[in-house]
């Protein structure tokens, strides 16, 4: 039965122009890299801008110091190319089609824009929400969110008014109103770091945990306490007074078996990392699954990361997970390599039969369309199934109540003949 499923193979011809949803520095390596293979890539973000660092500092994104200027160079790379049209301002309102063969439609102002394409990336990136309100506390010139503090330590006029001309000692708190990821810490403990080094400058970390699962971290731990870093674990939230100018905390030291009182100059409040708001429309509108906590593509262990459920359709950062920007870029190498596979020169072989709709039995009743897990099947007067998006799985041909649907090498009639030699072979 193998045999005959394989043997009867067709050449069809597909799209390779590629849609990349998000122009986050995710989205933007993403249609470099496709764009350099050759395919034309349509490019669409939501904001004004592609790549805008003002939104992700560079130690948000993980990045050591003077990556800022490659981020900047393949930005003005991705809008200058011949290969890649870039539309900011714009929203994805409808996409049809399957692998090979997606039409999508966007909408840029008034405009609709339709376009066919054969395969698409999603790579929205993640929302920032500042906590300082579950601690208590209300944001003011000596109260800081994360993103205000990099944004600081980014800026050489600022850091050197803020903390170069007058010294400060730096509170920082994380981990006591939320789960927290490593990336989260990450970013606290690079800020720490970096005021540790500015002269006159004091750093302190209060955690109520410590998460050094990642890259890099626990050697990023040991050198902020070798330069100055004190780190507090506690076991709950310390007591927090804001009075105008003043900020006090004291915080019980278990070591030393008494209360502690420190008064800082600044006080940064960590910021919850969460999914992009748009992750459920685009999945609504992809028809792609979305995991318990927003992103996309939750883990199956019958799919590789970046894929979805549909064929043609690839995830990559944090649209599936909380990542920094070095990881991302990982998922970028791998959706490359797997748009090269699907795409090649715009032809692909498939099976003719991989599964068949008897066009006299169909009534167009759609539980196939309904139930099909991949979005491989479309209609057009009839039921059709899209040999390159069908997996052969066969729930359709289950499913189907009129037996309109037969899976190539695995059909009715050969199943029965199967069932017919075992019973008389027993």
């Amino acid at each position: 039965m193998i045999e005959s499923k394989n043997a009867d193979m067709e050449e069809i011809e597909i799209c390779t122009d590629v849609l990349v949803i998000g122009g986050g520095f995710a989205g933007t390596k993403a249609a470099s890299e496709i764009a350099e293979l050759g395919y034309k890539v349509l490019l669409i973000e939501k904001g004004s801008d592609i790549g805008n660092p003002k939104e992700l500092p560079g130690t948000l994104l993980g990045l050591g110091k003077g990556e800022d200027k490659a981020l900047k160079d393949l930005v003005d790379k991705v809008t200058s190319s011949d290969h890649i049209e870039v539309y900011t301002q714009t929203d994805l309102i409808s996409t049809t089609g399957v692998s090979g063969d997606f039409s999508v439609r966007v909408s840029k102002g008034p405009d609709i824009i339709e376009h066919k394409v054969g395969a698409i990336v999603v790579a929205t990136e993640f929302s920032l929400e500042a906590l300082h309100e579950k601690y208590g506390l209300n944001l003011a010139e000596n109260v800081l969110t994360q993103s205000q503090m990099e944004e600081i330590l980014a800026s050489e006029k600022d850091r050197k008014k803020i903390l170069e001309t007058d010294p400060k000692d730096v509170a920082f708190l994380v981990g006591f109103c939320q789960e927290g990821n490593p990336l989260v810490m990450e970013r606290v403990m690079r800020s720490a770091l970096a005021i540790s080094e500015i002269e006159g400058c004091n750093a302190y970390v209060f955690a109520g945990d410590i998460k050094v699962a990642s890259d890099s971290l626990e050697r990023m731990y040991r050198d902020g306490r070798e330069k100055g870093v004190v780190y507090f674990k506690l076991n709950e939230i310390p007591k927090i007074t804001q009075d105008g100018e003043v900020l006090g905390i004291v915080f019980h030291d278990p070591i030393m078996r008494r209360d502690i009182k420190l008064a800082p100059d600044l006080l940064v409040v960590e910021e919850a990392i969460s999914a992009d708001q748009m992750n459920q429309k685009v999945a609504e509108l992809l028809r792609i699954d979305l995991g318990p906590w927003g992103f996309l593509q939750n883990d199956n262990v019958h799919l590789f990361p970046v894929h979805s459920n549909r064929e043609g359709i690839f995830v990559v950062g944090s649209s599936r997970e909380v990542q920094s920007l070095p990881w991302a870029w990982v998922d970028v190498e791998n959706v490359v390599l797997e748009v090269k596979d699907l795409l090649g020169n715009g032809k692909k072989s498939v099976s003719k039969d991989r599964a068949v709709v008897d066009r006299g039995k169909c009534v167009i009743c759609l539980t196939c369309y309904r139930c099909c897990p991949h979005g491989a099947i479309y209609w057009d007067a009839k039921a059709i199934i899209s040999p390159v998006a069908c997996q052969g799985c066969g729930i359709c041909a289950s499913e189907c109540p009129n037996n309109a649907i037969q899976i190539g090498g695995f059909n009715d009639v050969q199943i029965v003949e199967e069932i017919k030699k075992c019973v008389e072979s027993g």
